[in-house]
């Protein structure tokens, strides 16, 4: 019984577009490095397509480079006053082989996406 109502749920929020697949950069391509926080799920928007970004083990995800990308997050936390949820992202155009680092803002209810470029050693 519980199946059967399972199934459908999991089917429309597949054909809404809810499920992200994984973006993996194609073999041969520029790309650069993303620290991504464990704790949000985020996202690359490229050619009007939302992708999820993968962590390797050091908590990286490759990202194009050379071209103008949308990387964002979404966070979402149970607090004392309620839920709270913030879905924001930043554009930018990351340089073949650089490492940033993604974080977000939460402040007085709203929410902004930052990105910082990794100094190198």
């Amino acid at each position: 019984m519980i199946i059967s109502r399972i199934i459908p749920v999991c089917l429309v929020a597949l054909l809404s577009g809810c499920a992200m697949p994984d973006y993996r950069p194609p073999e041969g391509t520029s790309v650069a490095k993303i620290k991504i926080n464990e704790h949000t799920q985020s996202w690359i928007c490229l050619y009007g397509q939302r992708y999820r970004l993968v962590r390797d083990w050091e908590g990286y995800a490759s990202i194009p480079a050379g071209e103008r990308v949308t990387i964002g997050t979404r966070f979402f936390a149970q607090v004392y006053a309620g839920e709270i949820s913030c879905n924001a992202g930043v554009s930018l155009i990351p340089e073949p082989d650089g490492r940033y680092f993604q974080d977000f803002n939460l402040h007085a209810g709203r929410c902004s996406a930052l990105i910082y470029r990794e100094a190198p050693d």
